[in-house]
């Protein structure tokens, strides 16, 4: 699947199939909520909306995205 990272085919010398996009916010004025939302592809309202705390997932890694936290990054979440 492409959500999910395949070591096999990683390459830190290579372009990303996905990247962010658009301006980075400024550290002394974030936006309400993600401060990532205005450059991520799959962002949604709430993302605008709502400061996002960190989260451990089951394996261990962590992550501020309650869409990658939930297993839900569809567009028309």
């Amino acid at each position: 699947s492409h959500l999910f990272p395949d070591p096999a085919r990683r390459r830190v010398d290579g372009p990303s199939e996905e990247s962010l996009k658009g301006e980075i916010p400024s550290p002394v004025d974030l936006p309400e909520g993600c401060y990532l939302a205005g450059r991520c592809s799959h962002s949604a309202d709430r993302c605008h909306a709502e400061a996002q705390i960190l989260e451990t997932l089951p394996d261990g890694r962590q992550t501020r995205c309650w869409r990658c936290s939930s297993g839900n990054l569809d567009k028309a979440a």
